[in-house]
């Protein structure tokens, strides 16, 4: 007996008529398929039970069975159900239900007319506590498997009263997502459950649609991160220069790691150089940065050393009389500005972040210092190594300040 099949006197002879379905004279099939058709609801176990027997079963009746249960009409669904309900409570593992995939396939197969039961299926499921909840799964997934023919049924449930019915509308919309089915997603990634607009949105996102631009840049400001995410992922498949600066605000300072990371992915395989450099700046790392990118702990290093050897040349400037201790107060400033950017960079994900707050933090006030050591000798002639000294200071910030108009795309882009 098949699995979830109840004992039904008349279960032996279906069984014979559907190893019939592939018998060698035409009206030996013929028979078969209308003894079944006439049998109805009680034809469903016989026919599902061919899918359970894996090799035993030809190819040959899995196609005529599964045709056969298409062919039985949308007022099988119920007893389609309720076999694949045993099945589901025996495995959880997909691949392990050939009887519940064979019945969900049937549900497909039998078109727009399916829609009507399975939505009321749905409702009765959601609403109904006695209901299993394979059963309002096995009606999600049909009605998903339906596309463009459940739309007009779906997209009125994305704002019924009762939650589960709006993510399971939403989310049946969103698996198989073709042109008709956008307005409809569209209008649900407004909706104030967040579940309807996660949904909507990684449906959208599939459309690869390039007039969705300003909703997908409004969503990326949604409070629910995983809808930001998706959002950043819609823009990535439709990409344009403009979203460049959105894009890089997300992957600078949005409150998701994730978001942050993909915001940056989406930036580094965008078709733009300043894109890809814009990523490369703000990539997050996903352990401790010390252990991910030797070549970002070289360029915080030597960030750091720099801020800290400006930091001493202009103590040095200031506190000539005692040289030795405006050595050791710079040493420490230089350090303390390293380990902020260190500290903040961590805290961003970003180490490039991070030296740049150092070298700013620990050099900037140094270099103001400089700059009033060389006041002070406007009486004077200032010292050719002082001058020497301003020079090196003068030409690193020129290139510090280059580096950053060209990452900004000011020019070299």
């Amino acid at each position: 007996m098949a699995l979830g099949a109840q004992p039904d006197g008349n279960a032996d002879p279906l069984r014979s008529r559907v190893a019939d379905l592939v018998a060698l004279e035409p009206g030996a099939r013929a028979q078969a398929e209308g003894d079944l058709l006439a049998a109805g609801a009680a034809a469903v176990s016989p026919l599902l039970d061919v899918h359970a027997r894996g090799r035993r079963s030809s190819s040959q009746l899995k196609a005529a069975s599964a045709r056969l249960l298409a062919s039985l009409g949308p007022g099988v669904i119920p007893e389609l159900v309720r076999v694949a309900r045993g099945e589901v409570s025996a495995s959880t593992l997909a691949e392990d239900r050939p009887i519940r995939n064979a019945a969900l396939q049937a549900a497909v197969d039998m078109g727009a007319d399916a829609g009507t039961p399975l939505v009321r299926l749905l409702l009765q499921a959601s609403g109904d506590v006695r209901v299993s909840e394979a059963d309002r799964v096995f009606a999600r997934d049909a009605l998903a498997g339906l596309g463009d023919l459940a739309v007009p049924l779906l997209a009125p449930l994305l704002t019924h009263a009762h939650p589960q019915v709006r993510a399971d509308a939403a989310w049946a919309l969103s698996r198989r997502p073709t042109m008709k089915a956008r307005d409809s997603l569209l209008a649900g990634t407004r909706n104030p459950d967040q579940m309807v607009r996660l949904y909507c949105t990684a449906g959208l996102t599939v459309l690869k649609d390039a007039t969705l631009a300003p909703a997908f840049l409004e969503l990326t400001r949604d409070p629910f991160s995983e809808v930001r995410i998706r959002a950043v992922e819609g823009l990535s498949g439709i990409y344009d220069p403009q979203f460049r600066s959105r894009l890089a605000s997300v992957a600078w300072r949005d409150p998701s790691a994730t978001a942050r990371d993909t915001a940056a992915t989406a930036l580094m395989s965008a078709p733009d150089r300043l894109a890809q450099r814009l990523g490369r700046r703000y990539r997050p790392f996903d352990t401790a940065p010390v252990l991910r990118d030797a070549t970002t702990l070289v360029y915080l290093a030597a960030f750091s050393l720099t801020a800290a050897l400006l930091g001493l040349i202009g103590a040095a400037s200031l506190f000539s009389p005692t040289p030795d201790l405006s050595y050791l107060r710079v040493a420490a400033g230089g350090l303390a500005s390293a380990l902020v950017g260190a500290i903040w960079g961590g805290r961003l994900l970003s180490l490039s972040m991070g030296v740049e707050i150092a070298l700013l933090v620990g050099a900037l006030p140094c270099t103001a210092a400089v700059g009033w050591a060389v006041l002070r000798g406007r009486d004077g002639p200032v010292p050719a190594r002082r001058r020497a000294w301003l020079g090196l200071i003068g030409a690193s910030y020129v290139g510090f300040a280059l580096g950053w108009l060209w990452l900004w795309g000011v020019f070299g882009v």
